[in-house]
């Protein structure tokens, strides 16, 4: 069995309140680095660890796990007119490859896409009589 490698980052945004965005992202726990811009583009996240953006947390508290919501989590944090994109790319060796980007914008509307969706668009695009296999082995 394979083990699963990702290239997860988000583009450059800014933030309300840099320390309470940090502490919240913190709980999420994982090896999630926010880097600031030199300039005025604002952070980015980084995941460094090749694991994807994580979708559950545990907390120790309440001893449960608790899933996270990437829109409601940058909408407490994203300065009016800001938008978070988060984008993953990984494989299992090359039995198969995904990806995946979702916007999030500061009023907690989103938008997502994956690289499936091209099959999808192949047929709307070269019809339903085409032949086409999935990138799979």
């Amino acid at each position: 069995m394979a083990n699963y490698y990702s290239s997860s980052r988000t583009n450059y945004f800014k933030v309300k309140d840099l320390e309470k965005f940090k502490n919240e992202l913190a709980t999420f726990g994982g090896e999630l680095d926010i880097y600031t811009d030199s300039g005025d583009r604002g952070v980015c996240i980084i995941d460094n660890l090749g694991e994807g953006f994580p979708n559950d947390y545990y907390n120790e508290e309440s001893e449960d796990y608790h899933d996270i919501d990437w829109g409601d989590f940058f909408s407490r944090h994203l300065v009016e007119n800001h938008v978070a994109v988060i984008m993953e790319a990984g494989a299992e060796k090359l039995r198969y490859i995904n990806g995946y980007a979702s916007a999030y914008s500061w009023d907690g509307r989103s938008t997502h896409i994956s690289l499936e969706e091209i099959y999808d668009k192949a047929i709307a695009e070269f019809g339903s009589d085409i032949k086409i296999t999935e990138a799979v082995y």
